[in-house]
């Protein structure tokens, strides 16, 4: 009994810790479809983000409760990921494709009927606000500038802790991920010159079986890289970080501050130092 005494309040102080690491919090609360069982990890998974927001979904009452850093991300674009994971709510509707491929028993009764009248309006602040409330989404699916360089940059993350751990499965498996992020992004920006370089190098790794060389390319990966995260509005703290031992000097991004060498691994997993903080 003291046992499971212990792990609730472990459980409710962990909780409590999560929202408390919010600053300049806001609340407010919102409809959403959704009443299968996965739907509230689903909706949760969708809108929580370190230090950022969270959010609570009550199943039986069909009501998300959003707190989130208003310096940082608005209640919509909270609203939207939740609509891109299948659900449609107060501000938006999911879109079509990402619906249908709910389980059977989290589909609900969709009603844009009410929403597709009111586009005929002459009212140009109702056309407006009907704009922002009804739209499918399938072009914000696409994401958004902000949100592909979050991706990109995520997606990075995981290749360079792949690198730190020196396993060449998960080096292959995070840089064909990576890669694969990189080549959607390019169908919408083909111009982009960092990309390009980014998912040339990628290509690189994949195909190279030494990981020494594997990582001269991803050392190679830092400068467009780190201009894409200079130029992109992030979300959290982004570290420019420096190796002074490998190949005379290379240069990794990582979103922690601690070094974790991806260059030399256990080997030297503290050696370098950060030069630079993004914000």
């Amino acid at each position: 009994m003291k046992k499971i005494y212990l792990l609730v309040t472990m459980g409710l102080f962990s909780c409590a810790t999560v929202f408390a690491q919010i600053k300049n919090a806001e609340t407010k609360t919102f409809k959403v479809k959704a009443k299968c069982v996965s739907s509230k990890e689903i909706i949760e998974s969708a809108g929580n983000q370190k230090r950022i927001s969270t959010v609570s979904y009550n199943t039986d009452e069909g009501i998300a409760t959003i707190k989130f850093d208003n310096t940082k991300t608005t209640a919509e674009a909270i609203l939207k990921k939740i609509a891109l994971s299948g659900f449609d709510n107060e501000q938006y509707f999911a879109p079509d494709n990402v619906y249908e491929k709910l389980a059977a028993d989290c589909k609900y009764t969709r009603d844009k009927k009410a929403a597709d009248h009111s586009v005929h309006s002459n009212s140009t602040h109702n056309q407006s606000k009907i704009q922002s409330h009804t739209q499918t989404l399938h072009e914000d699916h696409e994401m958004h500038a902000d949100d592909k360089s979050d991706l990109v940059l995520n997606a990075y993350f995981n290749m360079k802790d792949a690198f730190v751990q020196a396993d060449q499965s998960e080096i292959l498996k995070q840089a064909t991920l990576f890669k694969k992020i990189l080549d959607n992004t390019l169908k919408e920006t083909p111009s982009s010159q960092n990309l390009t370089s980014l998912s040339n190098l990628t290509h690189k790794i994949i195909q190279e079986k030494d990981i020494k060389k594997q990582r001269k390319f991803f050392a190679e990966l830092t400068q467009p890289m780190y201009k894409l995260a200079k130029n992109a509005k992030l979300k959290s703290a982004v570290y420019y970080q420096n190796c002074p031992m490998f190949e005379g000097g290379s240069n990794w991004l990582s979103k922690d501050s601690a070094i974790k060498n991806p260059f030399y691994g256990n080997q030297m997993l503290s050696c370098g130092s950060t030069v630079e903080t993004l914000k």
